[in-house]
């Protein structure tokens, strides 16, 4: 393997990166390209593709980290003008007036509306509630039967395999 410097990976993976997202996360020519997909360097191979996989979970926890910041900063400004527009309220129901004006804009109350609230569920009578039945699969029935040979219409098995990355030491197979 040649021996890169540290920036110059770093500038590799920024470039897969962007070849990835131009590719709609799609493995194209260039992107097997760059991994080195053949059997003659299955060993390099296997390397680029851990390196490259670390690299992808560190870039997405990354995404996720910015987007937990911009969720709570969304919210700390969704807060602020509820709370301002609650401001706005008070002050239009303490003053008794229905309409504020400023040089720009105005702010005006609208008509009240009524909304219901169930306070307690259980106490209300039965000729107001709505039955409603759902069926949802029993996995555990199911693969009782599956187990025994039995056929079910609109079930099937899937197989599948998951992979799992050790340490390549010498000796261990």
């Amino acid at each position: 393997m040649e021996n890169k410097s540290l920036i110059s990976i770093v500038k590799d993976f920024n470039a897969l990166d962007e070849l990835l997202i131009e590719s709609g996360g799609e493995l194209n020519e260039t992107l097997e390209q760059w991994l080195q997909i053949n059997e003659s360097n299955l060993a390099e191979k296997v390397d680029n593709y851990k390196l490259y996989l670390d690299h992808l979970d560190a870039r997405n926890e990354y995404f996720k980290g910015i987007k937990d910041q911009a969720n709570s900063a969304q919210n700390i400004f969704k807060n602020m003008a509820t709370r301002l527009k609650e401001n706005l309220k008070f002050a239009m129901e303490t003053t008794k007036s229905d309409e504020f004006r400023g040089q720009m804009f105005r702010y005006k109350l609208s008509k009240p509306k009524s909304k219901i609230v169930i306070n307690d569920q259980e106490a209300i009578p039965m000729n107001f509630m709505q039955e409603k039945t759902v069926f949802v699969p029993d996995m555990e029935k199911i693969e009782a039967a599956l187990a025994n040979g039995e056929i079910i219409d609109g079930v099937s098995i899937e197989t599948s395999q998951s992979g799992r990355w050790y340490a390549n030491t010498k000796g261990k197979e």
